[in-house]
């Protein structure tokens, strides 16, 4: 037997101001246990509105002392008022029939059930199309066509998942309220009715970056597949570059941008994805990027990589702030004087508040770029090695735990250090290869970057030993 909610609603007609506020008071009840009904079904309880017309109990006895007047019947068909004996009868087989209750898909009533002198002899019990009871004395109860609730919950479901519909045309379609549909389709959802399978080729990359923001505490971990390459071949993290500034440029925006000593690399394809993505003209974002780090080399047969920052300005249809100096310098007084220069002090000044910075992680081998492009010479390199160094950020050294390395070098290097790097919002590494997964993970784990772009193989590798702290 399914739970009830029995409620007789009296009335007052024929007793003067407690009638009219009974008149009141009736329907709001009726028509609240209507609504109250239609929240409880889906969980087993029927909810019984029974509301008596005039019975001739002693109260209203009282109010005829020469007998019930004409016009007070007028309106009944067996032309009397009821009594309380035909009221107990009624009431008996009322709550004997919800207690039984049929199940039915029919359309929920719109009106109270009463029990009187023969006025209204239906008995309604209210609930939502799945579960409604009638019973009348003249006949025999009405069972209604059954509705399984798994069914209700499956129909939910597909309506919701399948067809898209929302709750409130599920509500409409079903014949229940909008908080019971969305009870329905959060019940068919666990009790494993529906099961969510996402079915995509850059699944197994989410998890990854997931896994990598939560085993090293990012900010955000964008990982790629290495079977994503750019024009030249390379892994395509300017792809994943462009898409995190894409989505965190915001007006007056400055961003602290690196370089990478081989042209063809990431920045490069970062800026090119953002052209395609570029802002309407009719946008102005009023954004600075401003370079980290000395870009000018050596030998002037090569491409200058100020050039990459300067084309990633331009996508972004931002200010730039260069710096029109080499990366090392022969001595550190040249460094001193280069940095008392009102151009490349503003640009220390700029990245100092920087929102964003993003640059390459470089590794400390004879492979590396720095090294390979004639940057460092072998005495450098081997001193490098040397001092515990496994990897580089803008020109600037560090060793496993993170932390800067000095030495000669550093006094020579003309870029922004790695501590002011380390202290702004959102610092973005973009690093793959099993030669860069030491010094990828030495920048994670030391907190000199807290997101990161990268490919699969770099992320597993760095997921097989996370920080100690994780």
């Amino acid at each position: 037997m399914w739970p009830t909610v029995p409620t007789w609603a009296v009335d007052g007609s024929a007793t003067g101001s407690t009638g009219a506020l009974a008149h009141l008071v009736r329907p709001a009840v009726a028509g609240y246990l209507k609504i109250l009904a239609g929240e409880l079904a889906p969980d087993g309880v029927t909810v019984n509105c029974v509301a008596p017309g005039l019975i001739l109990t002693p109260r209203v006895r009282g109010h005829f002392p020469d007998g019930v007047p004409e016009k007070a019947t007028a309106g009944i068909p067996m032309a009397r008022l009821g009594t309380p004996e035909e009221f107990a009868v009624d009431g008996g087989l009322t709550r004997s029939a919800f207690s039984r209750g049929a199940r039915s898909r029919a359309p929920v009533p719109t009106h109270p059930g009463l029990v009187d002198g023969g006025r209204d002899r239906d008995v309604v019990s209210w609930t939502n199309a799945h579960h409604v009871s009638i019973c009348s004395p003249r006949s025999e109860r009405v069972p209604l066509p059954n509705v399984d609730k798994q069914r209700l919950l499956v129909r939910a479901a597909v309506m919701y998942y399948g067809e898209g519909k929302t709750q409130l045309e599920i509500a409409r379609h079903l014949g229940v309220s909008r908080a019971t549909a969305g009870r329905l389709v959060a019940q068919a959802r666990a009790s494993g009715i529906v099961r969510i399978e996402i079915v995509s080729g850059i699944t197994r990359q989410v998890e990854t970056e997931l896994a990598l923001e939560s085993a090293f505490g990012l900010e955000e971990a964008v990982v790629v597949d290495p079977a994503d390459t750019d024009g030249a071949g390379n892994v395509d993290l300017g792809q994943g570059c462009a898409d995190i500034l894409a989505r965190r440029v915001e007006p007056g925006t400055v961003i602290g941008l690196g370089w990478s000593s081989n042209p063809n690399e990431w920045i490069a394809r970062t800026a090119e994805v953002l052209r395609t993505l570029r802002r309407t003209t009719d946008e102005v974002l009023d954004v600075t990027v401003v370079q980290l780090a000395g870009a000018a080399p050596s030998d002037p047969t090569r491409v200058n990589p100020m050039r990459t920052v300067s084309a990633v300005a331009d996508a972004l249809a931002a200010h730039e702030i260069l710096i029109a100096a080499p990366l090392y310098v022969d001595n550190p007084s040249t460094v001193a004087s280069l940095r008392a220069d009102r151009g490349i002090s503003t640009a220390f000044e700029t990245a100092a508040r920087a929102d964003i910075c993003m640059f390459g992680v470089g590794h400390v081998t004879e492979t590396t770029p720095l090294y390979a492009n004639g940057y460092l010479d072998d005495a450098g390199l081997r001193q490098l090695q040397e001092q515990g160094a496994v990897g580089d950020a803008v020109g600037r050294f560090f060793d496993a735990s993170g932390r800067p390395v000095g030495g000669d070098l550093a006094d020579r290097t003309l870029s922004v250090e790695l501590d002011v790097i380390g202290s702004r919002p959102l610092r973005v590494a973009a690093a793959a290869g099993p030669e860069r997964v030491a010094s990828l993970r030495a920048a994670l784990s030391g907190g000199l970057a807290n997101a990161v772009v990268t490919d699969t193989p770099t992320a597993q590798a760095l997921l097989e030993r996370p920080p100690a702290s994780s």
